[in-house]
């Protein structure tokens, strides 16, 4: 498995979680100390190249589990590869699909546009894929399209978008991006 780092200052991380409906003080709870007496809340964003992202939250205080069974998969993998640490690559350019309409340009095209090193290429529906970018022939096609406009551009995929179907990075829950797994299980493109 491997993980993309992309720049994150403090700022934009936070308004990111909020575009995606998180709770700050879940977002950024970490334990400073192991302790017995409760368990702690915790908030993870889990990417997955070409998948759903969805979060992970757990608590023995009753809140809901949300998992993704692909991300549990990759981490029993990765934990059977005997690695300590995931692979990491630098960040580069991206492309990012964002709504045709102005004016339906979403929160999180502007938050993932400001995690980026100003090298990311915008596209719209129907635009047209780079062969490469930065020499890179594979590379992360962000789709930051309101939910209400993602089945449309499913189904209007011209071949070329459809073979770089492995690059797609889709975004789901919270207000701003809604539950999209539905649609993208019924065109075969989320994994669990």
């Amino acid at each position: 498995m491997t993980k993309i780092r992309r720049r994150m200052c403090p700022l934009v991380a936070t308004t990111l979680f909020a575009i995606m409906g998180a709770e700050l003080t879940h977002a950024f709870h970490f334990p400073t100390a192991v302790s017995t007496a409760r368990t702690v809340s915790v908030f993870k964003p889990v990417v997955s190249k070409g998948h759903c992202i969805s979060s992970v939250s757990s608590s023995a205080l009753g809140m809901a589990t949300w998992s993704n069974g692909q991300a549990i998969r990759e981490y029993q993998d990765f934990l059977a590869s005997g690695k300590n640490e995931l692979d990491m690559k630098d960040d580069g350019p991206s492309v990012i699909v964002q709504s045709a309409d102005p004016s339906k340009v979403t929160p999180l095209t502007d938050a993932v546009i400001s995690l980026g090193n100003g090298d990311d290429l915008i596209v719209t529906p129907g635009g047209t894929l780079p062969q490469s970018l930065n020499g890179k022939t594979s590379y992360p096609i962000f789709i930051t399209l309101p939910p209400y406009e993602l089945k449309e551009f499913l189904q209007n995929l011209s071949e070329e978008w459809k073979t770089r179907a492995e690059d797609f990075v889709f975004f789901s829950g919270g207000k701003v991006c809604g539950v999209v797994e539905p649609t993208l299980r019924e065109f075969g493109l989320c994994r669990d």
